[in-house]
């Protein structure tokens, strides 16, 4: 797993327009470690890099309908 972490880093920074290691302290800065640990992990993981999701929307590729709420 915790291959996963720099990847998931490198996505929070390019989100927040700032280098990775910025990107890291400004999160554990706000909510903790171990929640940036966490989102780091996420943030690379298979519900957002797998290829079964659009890249911009998040919708699923077998039914692009909008979800309720999103745009």
């Amino acid at each position: 797993m915790a291959d996963r972490i720099t990847p998931g880093r490198a996505v929070y920074a390019r989100n927040l327009g700032v280098p990775e290691d910025e990107a890291e302290s400004m999160v554990a800065a706000r909510a903790g470690a171990p929640y940036a640990r966490e989102a780091f992990l996420a943030a690379d993981g298979p519900g957002w890099s797998g290829t079964e999701l659009f890249d911009e929307t998040g919708f699923l590729k077998k039914d692009p309908t909008p979800v309720v709420g999103l745009r």
